[in-house]
């Protein structure tokens, strides 16, 4: 089956390498048939410098680039133009105010911080604070029903290791969230190249009895990760031993 990815990341966040050009022909290589680059979002922050993002003064030449390239390449494959964005409700109006001047293709939600965009409130660190998790599925959904979103990136990022019957509560009421929106789920390829603490299976184990749709994103942040085909059927089994049908025909637009 060819293969669509819309988790493809580029130098400008300051924590991946390459060139989209590099992204591209690797894309090609490995018969993927259409490649979404959904790069982390800028904040319209008015001080805060992020580290993991692109500045906001980027944004016309992350479009210039993928645009002169969507055309020099569009008889081999379709490329299409994202962002992964954090939901900061007290940011996000004015953000998609500043998106709509571009001609953006789809966003994908990849929730990693609660509020300030510190350490701290970094859900991936291990934490036992029911109300930390809680807050995530919060944020999760109340971005997920502005409709802004083609999916929701690693759902399973928050790395709670407190009360087992409560994170199944908080859990399932993610999935069951996703499920009425319509929003599909994405196993993440990165976390197991990077033996991180997802894909986590006590969420999947939820998300299967559910029935979210459930999609394989690689989070490429090289060009390298888009040939990995071992890792990549790795998922799907993986996928597989939990009751899941990876949804590999997905399509945005």
């Amino acid at each position: 089956m060819k293969r669509a990815n819309y988790h493809t990341h580029t130098a400008r966040c300051k924590h991946a390498t390459g060139t989209e050009r590099e992204y591209i022909e690797a894309a090609i290589k490995a018969g993927i048939e259409v490649l979404g680059f959904s790069d982390h979002v800028p904040q319209p922050y008015k001080e805060f410098v992020s580290g993991i993002r692109m500045d906001m003064e980027q944004l016309p030449e992350y479009f210039e680039t993928l645009l002169a390239l969507k055309e020099e390449y569009k008889d081999k494959i379709a490329i299409k133009i994202g962002f992964e964005v954090e939901y900061i409700p007290q940011l996000f109006e004015e953000l998609m105010g500043k998106l709509r001047d571009y001609p953006v293709d789809y966003l994908i939600m990849g929730q990693h911080f609660l509020d300030e965009e510190v350490p701290a409130n970094y859900v991936g660190r291990p934490s036992q604070d029911p109300c930390k998790l809680e807050k995530y599925v919060d944020y999760v959904l109340e971005g997920l029903e502005t409709g802004a979103f083609s999916y929701l990136a690693h759902p399973d990022l928050p790395n709670f290791t407190g009360d087992e019957v409560w994170y199944e509560k908080q859990m399932t009421r993610l999935c069951e969230g996703c499920k009425a929106l319509g929003i599909p789920l994405e196993i993440n390829k990165a976390g197991v190249c990077e033996n991180k603490h997802y894909p986590n299976e006590n969420f999947w184990k939820i998300a299967a009895k559910v029935g979210n749709e459930v999609i394989l994103g690689y989070d490429a942040h090289g060009p390298q990760a888009l040939l990995e085909e071992e890792i990549y059927q790795m998922c799907l089994l993986w996928a597989r031993g939990m009751g899941i049908a990876v949804n590999e025909g997905f399509r945005i637009g």
